[in-house]
């Protein structure tokens, strides 16, 4: 999955700081934090060998305020837009969800980068 981070040694942003970013750039911004921590929760499950659950409730609870975040210029629009995670202090994790989204989306996508100062990072 690609995904954005700032250059190498600059902070992350918070995710109040994307958000807010997003807000004065792009024309739809949609949030969902259940859906965030799902995704955070669902990554923490595919981990092999699974960590006890001490150690999974320590990894969740600083990724609490994770969202997905999906910004466009048209709401109305159901190809033009980009889906991503916003997780506390990592690379914002960005999703494809069907055949071309990435050519369709790459604009999108330039925009979040240049907002945001971060750049496409190697996973």
């Amino acid at each position: 999955m690609p995904s954005l981070g700032p250059s190498q040694n600059e902070p992350y942003l918070s995710v109040a700081d994307v958000v807010d970013r997003a807000r004065r750039e792009f024309g739809f911004v949609h949030l969902d934090s259940a859906r965030g921590l799902r995704f955070v929760a669902n990554r923490l499950l595919s981990m092999q060998p699974r960590p006890a659950h001490n150690a999974a409730e320590a990894i969740l609870a600083p990724l609490a305020g994770s969202i997905e975040l999906i910004v466009g210029d048209d709401q109305r629009s159901d190809t033009d837009f980009l889906k991503c995670y916003v997780i506390p202090n990592e690379p914002i994790e960005i999703q494809y969800v069907y055949e071309g989204h990435h050519t369709r989306s790459a604009a999108l996508l330039q925009r979040l980068g240049t907002i945001l100062d971060y750049e496409l990072v190697d996973d």
